[in-house]
C-alpha cells in the first residue's frame, strides 16, 4: 500500500475543515442569521469557533469544538513538521493531544511528548473522516443530542456513512 505523504494528509484533513466550515456558514444563513452576522462569522477562519458561534444561536453544546482543535493542531504538525511534535496543546505544552482515538481507542484522548511522531493510520484516518460526517450529519438534521459512537480503532468495517 502507498501511503501519502504527511503534507498530503494534512492537506486532506485540512479540506475537510475547509468542508465543514463552508457547511457552517450555509447553516446560519438558512437558519435566518443577519447580513451583518453573517458576515462576522465569514470573518471567522477558526472552525471550531465558528460551530461554537452557531451551536450557541441554536442553543445546543459544541461538544467536538476541542477535538477539532486538537485535528487542527495535528494536521499543523503533519504539515510543518513532517508528522514530528514540536509544539505542545498550548504556549508552554509538553504533550500534543491527538484529535483521533490512536492508540487508546477510548475515551481518553492520547497525548505525545515533543519529538514523538504523530501516528496515523488508515483507520485512524477512517475515523477522523466518521466524526466530520457525524459532525455535519447532526448540525444539518439540526440534532445537537444525537451521540457520534466512536468505532473500534482496530475494526476494518467500513464506514456507516459509506
Amino acid at each position: 500500500m502507498v501511503r501519502a505523504s504527511p503534507k498530503v494528509t494534512a492537506n486532506g484533513l485540512r479540506e475537510l475543515d475547509g468542508f465543514l466550515s463552508v457547511l457552517l456558514s450555509e447553516l446560519a444563513a438558512a437558519d435566518g442569521w443577519s447580513k451583518e452576522d453573517l458576515v462576522s462569522l465569514a470573518r471567522t477562519r477558526n472552525t471550531p469557533n465558528k460551530l461554537e458561534a452557531l451551536c450557541l444561536r441554536r442553543n445546543e453544546e459544541a461538544r467536538h469544538s476541542g477535538r477539532l482543535r486538537a485535528l487542527g493542531r495535528c494536521r499543523d504538525a503533519l504539515f510543518h513538521s513532517d508528522g514530528v511534535v514540536c509544539r505542545g496543546d498550548d504556549r508552554h505544552a509538553k504533550t500534543l493531544t491527538l484529535g483521533w482515538p490512536g492508540d487508546g481507542c477510548g475515551e481518553r484522548p492520547v497525548a505525545l511528548g515533543l519529538g514523538e511522531r504523530l501516528p496515523l493510520n488508515p483507520v485512524d484516518l477512517a475515523w477522523i473522516c466518521d466524526l466530520y460526517v457525524n459532525i455535519a450529519d447532526n448540525l444539518v438534521r439540526h440534532d445537537g443530542n444525537r451521540e457520534f459512537s466512536e468505532r473500534d480503532c482496530n475494526s476494518t468495517q467500513t464506514s456507516p456513512y459509506a
